[in-house]
C-alpha cells in the first residue's frame, strides 16, 4: 500500500519509519566494524601467543581478554538496540497500514 500526501498522519509515520530504519542500519554497520575489530584482535593475539617470553604472552593475553570483553559487551548493547529498532519498525508499519486503511475507508 502506498501512502498519500493528502494523509498527513501517514506522512509522519513514513518519516518516522525512515528515521528508525536509518538508525538501525547505522547500528548494524557498527556491529560489522566491531566484528572486524574482534577478528583483528584475535589474529594479533594468535601471533603473540607463540612468543618465547612468558611475560610477553601474559601481558598480551590480559590485554586481549580486556579488549575482547569490552567489544563483546558493546556488541551485545548494539544487538539489543537493533532489536528495539526492529520492533519499532514493525509497529510503524502496522500503524501505516492502519492509517492508510482509515484514510481510504473515509
Amino acid at each position: 500500500m502506498y501512502y498519500t500526501k493528502e494523509c498527513k498522519k501517514s506522512c509522519d509515520v513514513v518519516r518516522q519509519l525512515l528515521k528508525t530504519n536509518m538508525k538501525m542500519r547505522r547500528a548494524c554497520e557498527a556491529v560489522v566494524l566491531i566484528n572486524k575489530s574482534i577478528q583483528s584482535q584475535q589474529i594479533k593475539f594468535n601471533r603473540f601467543s607463540g612468543c618465547e617470553r612468558p611475560s610477553c604472552r601474559i601481558s598480551c593475553r590480559n590485554e586481549f581478554e580486556l579488549k575482547q570483553y569490552t567489544m563483546s559487551t558493546s556488541r551485545k548493547m548494539f544487538f539489543s538496540y537493533i532489536s528495539q529498532k526492529a520492533d519499532e519498525i514493525e509497529q510503524l508499519k502496522e500503524t501505516l497500514v492502519e492509517t492508510e486503511n482509515e484514510f481510504y475507508a473515509s
